[in-house]
């Protein structure tokens, strides 16, 4: 099987990216499809208010619009990963099979065995925080 270096190197990338852009966007005890950090509307507030001294009314004005562009960004993206999932799922599958092709059968099966693991886990403990179902099952 000859692979493609490039396409191998993108799904391992898309991948990874995947699993940590999950494992950071899940964080349990958070609304779901709320963010959190240094992306939350509430983070976003307080950063205008040292910056530009706001008002009270101000503040909840700008609460406000911060908000519903959050709730905007969130709708946006879990509409774009929805129509990418095809090729996500594709380019996933071919990175899976393209590992399983360099590992012994013993490494094969634990390679199976840490990803169920890993996939179990994320599910139970419900770290898909705002994160859309990406499952290609």
């Amino acid at each position: 099987m000859k692979l493609d270096i490039r396409k191998v190197a993108l799904g391992a990338g898309l991948a990874g990216l995947l699993l940590s852009t999950a494992a950071i966007a899940g964080n349990p005890g958070h609304e779901r499809g709320k963010m959190h950090g240094k992306f939350g509307a509430e983070h976003q507030l307080a950063r205008m208010q040292r910056a530009l001294d706001l008002s009270d009314e101000q503040s909840q004005e700008l609460l406000v619009i911060l908000q519903a562009a959050e709730e905007e960004r969130r709708a946006t993206f879990e509409r774009v990963m929805e129509e990418a999932k095809p090729e996500i799922c594709a380019q996933r599958d071919a990175t899976h099979s393209a590992i399983l092709d360099v590992l012994t059968v013993d490494q094969a099966e634990e390679f199976e065995e840490v990803l169920a693991e890993r996939r179990d886990r994320f599910h139970q403990d419900g770290r898909r925080g705002g994160m859309p179902d990406l499952s290609c099952d």
